[in-house]
């Protein structure tokens, strides 16, 4: 016989919110969600880099930043093509895992 699980609030907070996490990315199957959604209780940062070449939609690629070195990051949204330049300018984002927000076209 199954027993009940009962949840405290920071648990059932914790679950919210990677509920919440999931739902709001539509990933296509080939692609899983980053195992470590932010915690409700996290502050999100936003920072400006550079990188160097193509970048796949779902991949992850290094992006220098001014005040914290290099951050890995992960491309949801769209394929950026490589025009040539080296440095494209970037926005990125971390709410538990950084992200790529814009890049210069």
């Amino acid at each position: 016989m199954a027993k009940n699980v009962v949840f405290d609030e920071d648990s059932a907070a914790r679950i919210a919110a990677a509920v919440k996490w999931v739902e709001q990315y539509s990933l296509d199957e080939t692609q899983e969600p980053d195992p470590d959604p932010p915690p409700p209780d996290t502050d999100l940062i936003f920072m400006v880099g550079t990188f160097d070449g193509s970048w796949a939609k779902g991949a992850y690629k290094d992006v220098e930043t001014n005040n914290s070195g290099t951050v890995n990051v992960l491309n949801l949204f769209a394929d950026v093509n490589d025009d040539g330049d080296s440095g494209v300018n970037c926005a990125i984002a971390r709410a538990g895992g950084w992200y790529l927000i814009a890049a210069e076209c």
